[in-house]
């Protein structure tokens, strides 16, 4: 398991709803935070690929909303809820959420992944030949392996008002042997995981948590040794709920509150 965080398709409705199952690796120290967006968008792209017949795939492009309750911890069995709000020829959407147990970890709204040709992607036979494998009763997690953070440089700073930085993908990375096989793309929820980290060092003073990521847009593809112009700037502040908007070129943005 270099990118894949769904160990097994637990129940279907076709073209309609889903929930599956991922066990965060016992092996590592903590879990970025967007990846368990990443995981509940790979099981609602597993619902839309089968129900297109592994022609289409859907790529990531907007999530309307993610609000964030809890973290993830090493070796948590996650449950992971998508409905499928719409089909079509150009693109799905859809809705998830991630629990252990009762506890609810993040729900998604309004998230939309354009349809492009399976082929450019992946082989349709061989998604297809996993599919199959996810549905079965002795589908289990593969082997993990470290997911690489960007490296990046702060270019300027606006103490407590704006950042900017250069963020740097790697070139190669175990990640891209699914992301994608035939056309490596750097994962947007990464990038997003990564601006956050960099936008930390806006603020002084206690501890925050990101609560809330709203208007995410992914504009482009980011490929593999790309260098990326990245800004955090302050939107609005008070009552202890800080708004930052992230920019990014090629274009991904989003804002969040703590």
């Amino acid at each position: 398991m270099s990118f894949l965080f769904v160990d097994r398709i637990l129940e279907i409705e076709r073209g309609r709803s889903a929930r599956g199952r991922f066990q965060v690796p016992r092996e590592v120290a903590e879990w970025p935070l967007f990846l368990l967006a990443e995981a509940v968008g790979q099981l609602a792209c597993w619902v839309a690929m089968a129900d297109m017949d592994f022609r289409l795939r859907p790529v990531a492009a907007l999530a309307g909303e993610v609000l964030v309750h809890d973290d993830a911890l090493p070796g948590d069995e996650i449950d992971l809820r998508i409905r499928i709000q719409g089909v079509e020829r150009n693109a799905v959407l859809y809705s998830g959420a991630a629990f252990v147990g009762d506890r609810r970890l993040i729900e998604m709204h309004r998230c939309v992944g354009p349809f492009l040709p399976m082929e450019d992607f992946d082989d349709p036979a061989a998604v297809r030949a996993r599919f199959e494998r996810l549905l079965g009763t002795d589908a289990a997690p593969g082997p993990y392996e470290s997911i690489e953070a960007p490296s990046f440089e702060v270019l300027s700073r606006e103490d407590g008002r704006s950042l900017r930085a250069l963020l740097r993908v790697p070139v190669t990375a175990p990640l891209f042997a699914e992301h994608f096989p035939r056309r490596a793309v750097y994962p947007a929820t990464l990038l997003l995981d990564r601006q956050i980290h960099i936008s930390r060092q806006l603020l002084d003073g206690p501890a925050w948590r990101v609560r809330r990521a709203s208007h995410v847009k992914i504009g482009a593809f980011v490929l593999p040794g790309e260098t990326l112009e990245i800004q955090a700037s302050v939107v609005t502040e008070g009552e202890g709920v800080t708004s930052i908007a992230l920019t990014g070129h090629p274009a991904l943005a989003t804002a969040f509150a703590n």
